[in-house]
């Protein structure tokens, strides 16, 4: 496919150009469908003072939560309605949370990155599709403290399926990080529970395990919870910094980008964290 995509745009380098502004526009675009789970699962996430997009699943859209009006694809896309409307809705002109924008520009800024290192476009492909459900897990798991079957399934299914169809892992290797995964943090939940009486780990957490094994391999799980638990503690070290070290601590940030991390170096050949 990529030969094909060459010989029309006249090259290796106009195709790499081509492929890395596609990324962007795609990141800005499926930037906008995690934000509708996110505003899904995150119903309160939106201030007083500040609009919302909601999403509206039957038609995979979204809608002002102000004046209800069901917003086209384009319009969707916050980024580029806050250069032409600042941060105003595009009807009834309220007032729109930026991180809406923030979302959509991180997701977008990215693919962009992923575009530079990945070797071809299935790979690219494929590495978006991981980043996009472990971003959207992160932001909803940083707000309510949640994971939800709705992403961490599907993200485990996809991970089989591509080992399946021969574009991943060996299906062997899948199978048991699907299944590793799970069980060394349902161990690890049960002797914290027994010893101390208390839940240290959700059971979204195993989910998410599992289904980042399913991608990455049996044989990555020690470094994606050792990294985990390095990111665990600085993000403990700032939160505590902020006086507010009581509070639960999301564990899904952190296992998302030890995962990301390690799945981008399994695809681009980075041998150094291998």
């Amino acid at each position: 496919m990529e030969e094909i995509w060459r010989g029309l745009l006249g090259g290796r380098g106009i195709f790499t150009y081509s492929l890395q502004v596609g990324s962007l526009v795609a990141g800005l675009f499926f930037g906008r469908f995690f934000n509708a789970f996110v505003c899904h699962y995150c119903p309160k996430v939106s201030s007083k003072t500040d609009s919302g997009l909601l999403p509206d699943f039957s038609t995979s859209a979204c809608y002002c939560q102000d004046c209800k009006h069901v917003l086209s694809t384009w319009q969707n896309i916050r980024l580029f309605n806050e250069l032409l409307l600042k941060p105003r809705g595009y009807y009834c002109h309220e007032r729109i949370s930026l991180r809406y924008s923030l979302a959509e520009l991180t997701c977008g800024l990215l693919f962009l990155s992923i575009s530079f290192v990945a070797p071809s476009l299935i790979d690219v492909i494929q590495i978006c599709v991981f980043a996009w459900f472990l971003i959207a897990l992160s932001m909803i798991d940083c707000f309510t403290l949640l994971l939800p079957d709705a992403l961490t399934q599907p993200l485990m299914w996809l991970g089989l399926l591509l080992s399946v169809s021969g574009f991943g892992i060996p299906l062997e290797f899948a199978v048991l990080g699907s299944i590793l995964g799970y069980l060394s943090l349902w161990i690890l939940y049960w002797i914290f529970r027994i010893f101390t009486g208390q839940e240290g780990i959700g059971y979204g957490d195993l989910k998410l395990l599992a289904a980042i094994g399913a991608w990455v391999g049996f044989e990555m799980l020690p470094l994606v919870c050792t990294l985990a638990a390095f990111s665990g503690i600085v993000f403990w070290l700032c939160w505590k910094a902020t006086g507010r070290s009581s509070h639960l601590i999301p564990f899904g940030p952190g296992l998302s980008s030890a995962g990301l991390l390690i799945y981008i170096c399994q695809k681009s050949h980075m041998l150094w964290l291998m």
